[in-house]
């Protein structure tokens, strides 16, 4: 990242929205919004945002206070993973970080990973988490037809995993939709 002096004159906008726009061409809009996310987080911006929201641009330092129909592209830019199951417990784990060990649904998950953050994932996502272990121990337990939440066991996983904390952001009727 560089900087201007300065005595030095500012580059113009256009130059560089001609600069951005060629390197973004050869990406599908998916990944054009997580690279530039992930490109807004590392000059601290944390998303982009209209006068009639600006609001809800709160620093990166306050991830878990953000408003939860927000999706924080960043967090998920940090854990690439290969296998469909891997992203599932990551955005179980982002649920975390926001709600704590609120319940969550199959369809609110696979709206997050899929609308919001672009993620592949398994297609019987209720049976990833009922049968997600790590030595031995589930990770989720059933808390209704289609709802999961995670165990104590799980909760630590997401810790040490992802380096979340427990999420106290109260589920509005927007982020239970499904």
């Amino acid at each position: 990242m560089t900087t201007t002096h300065p005595s030095q004159p500012k580059p113009k906008i256009t130059d560089a929205t001609t600069t951005v726009v060629e390197a973004l061409l050869p990406f599908d809009s998916n990944e054009r919004k997580r690279i530039v996310t992930a490109a807004l987080a590392l000059v601290g911006e944390t998303q982009i945002s209209s006068s009639a929201d600006s609001d809800t641009n709160l620093p990166a330092e306050n991830v878990n206070q953000r408003l939860p129909a927000q999706i924080d592209s960043e967090f998920f830019v940090k854990f690439p993973h290969q296998k469909p199951s891997d992203n599932a417990l990551l955005v179980a784990a982002y649920h975390y970080a926001r709600h704590g060990s609120a319940a969550f649904s199959v369809e609110e998950m696979r709206n997050i990973a899929e609308l919001e953050a672009g993620l592949t994932i398994p297609a019987r996502l209720d049976m990833t988490y009922e049968a997600a272990q790590r030595d031995g121990k589930s990770l989720f337990a059933r808390a209704g037809r289609g709802q999961f939440k995670p165990t104590v066991n799980g909760e630590q996983f997401f810790r040490d995993t992802y380096k979340v904390r427990k999420g106290n952001l109260a589920k509005t009727s927007a982020d239970k939709r499904g």
